[in-house]
């Protein structure tokens, strides 16, 4: 109690949260109450398909760039190109960069255009007690992190891609950073990329 741990469990309860209290799946809920409002119309959820970069998985043990990973593959031997539904809160969600920036935008100062001040002000609030600066799916770096610059990220990985918005401490610039490698070291690598164009 009082002490902040990551858990992919805690966004699937809040997408059952959604749902319960929209009567709709917690997808159509995210669609219509809040990205059709920002003007999003990339979105979709599982790995992107069509004519779209594929994600890679690691080799054994995370060492190395595996093969792209299909997303229209199918059969007993198909490797799966994005977690499970059963973890869509959590992150299976995809669209285009030009509208994760208009999300994103929404905790720039004055950026703001479908969530109240005080809905900003909770969400980016830090939680009190031990563990790790996060909380509402925003991240505080320690100062030792090398990250200076950056006052606060959204960093998420499903093994085949990464992702990283950061924000500088005056919330007047971010810089959004995804890779379609799902290699352990590239949740520094793009971390350190997103501090060092905000730097610019």
């Amino acid at each position: 109690p009082g002490r902040f741990l990551y858990s992919n469990l805690g966004y699937v309860l809040a997408g059952a949260v959604i749902e319960r209290i929209t009567g709709t799946a917690w997808e159509e809920a995210v669609l219509r109450l809040l990205l059709a409002p920002l003007g999003v119309r990339s979105a979709g959820f599982g790995a992107p398909a069509g004519d779209q970069p594929w994600g890679h998985a690691p080799r054994a043990l995370g060492v190395g760039r595996g093969p792209a990973v299909d997303p229209g593959a199918a059969g007993p031997r198909a490797r799966p190109a994005d977690n499970p539904p059963l973890l869509g809160p959590a992150g299976t969600l995809h669209l285009t960069l030009a509208d994760w920036a208009r999300f994103v935008a929404q905790f720039l100062d004055g950026g703001a255009t479908h969530l109240s001040p005080e809905s900003i002000d909770r969400i980016l609030k830090v939680p009190p007690g031990g563990g790790p600066a996060q909380g509402m799916g925003w991240a505080y770096p320690a100062r030792r992190s090398g990250l200076e610059g950056v006052g606060f990220a959204q960093q998420g990985c499903n093994r085949m891609w990464v992702a990283i918005a950061v924000v500088s401490p005056g919330r007047d610039r971010a810089a959004l950073v995804t890779a379609n490698d799902g290699r352990t070291r590239m949740l520094r690598a793009t971390a350190t990329l997103g501090a060092e164009l905000l730097a610019r």
